[in-house]
């Protein structure tokens, strides 16, 4: 547990939107959405397994990206009741300041892709396929706007 409170008071104290702590290791992130949370269970894996993460918020598809990584507990300012559902379903014990039905998109206009991505599974694998392609279309529709 002191792994999660130092990690959470580093969200609340910080300008970060991420927080993964194992140890005297500290990984922080101010990148928005579900970057961080595919950063630390891919590029920071070993890092990722028994750790404790606070984040800013937690849906069902970072949940689900956290089980996958083998993270130990979260900390999130805001989820939803999927991602509880998921933390509850693969024992992960989640913490939380606010609950909130669905998460959005950034403009407000409806549900966030991630978590459109996450209802179409409850496997934590596939989803991460599936964001990882949705993350190399977007890096790539980004490249042909320059």
């Amino acid at each position: 547990m002191e792994n999660l409170q130092k990690a959470r008071e580093l969200l609340e104290q910080k300008n970060h939107t991420f927080v993964m702590v194992k140890g005297n290791k500290v990984h922080t992130s101010q990148l928005k959405g579900i970057k961080p949370m595919y950063d630390a269970v891919t590029k920071y894996s070993q890092q990722a397994k028994e750790s404790s993460v606070a984040d800013k918020v937690i849906g069902k598809a970072a949940a689900l990206l956290a089980v996958y990584g083998g993270i130990k507990h979260i900390y999130a300012e805001l989820t939803t009741p999927e991602a509880i559902g998921v933390c509850k379903k693969f024992n992960l014990p989640i913490s939380f300041k606010q609950q909130v039905e669905a998460i959005q998109n950034r403009e407000k206009t409806g549900l966030c892709p991630m978590e459109q991505l996450a209802r179409q599974t409850d496997v934590p694998e596939e989803l991460l396929q599936k964001i990882a392609r949705f993350l190399t279309q977007m890096a790539a529709k980004k490249n042909a706007e320059k």
